[in-house]
């Protein structure tokens, strides 16, 4: 168990490295398991801009390159990640 959460903690560094042209070392340094507020987070270069949900959505819309699109939210007993739909 420790071993599978000390991999996924490597694969989970150098993910955000790799996006935020930095390196897995730089990133572990300021990681370790922290919760960090948006300002902190974007004074420590892991965000680029700090937003709501709305700002959020619409910046996925902008970077997958939708013309148009909506969000439905799903009712029922879906798995928390699958609560939300995109539809184009």
């Amino acid at each position: 168990m420790q071993l599978s959460i000390e991999n996924g903690y490597q694969r989970f560094i150098t993910l955000v490295a790799n996006a935020r042209k930095s390196t897995p070392e730089k990133i572990d340094q300021i990681a370790q398991g922290h919760v960090w507020t948006g300002e902190d987070a974007k004074a420590n270069g892991l965000v680029d801009s700090l937003g709501d949900f709305d700002d959020a959505v619409a910046k996925a819309a902008e970077l997958a390159k939708l013309k148009t699109w909506h969000l439905k939210l799903l009712s029922g007993r879906a798995r928390p990640s699958s609560r939300w739909c995109w539809t184009a």
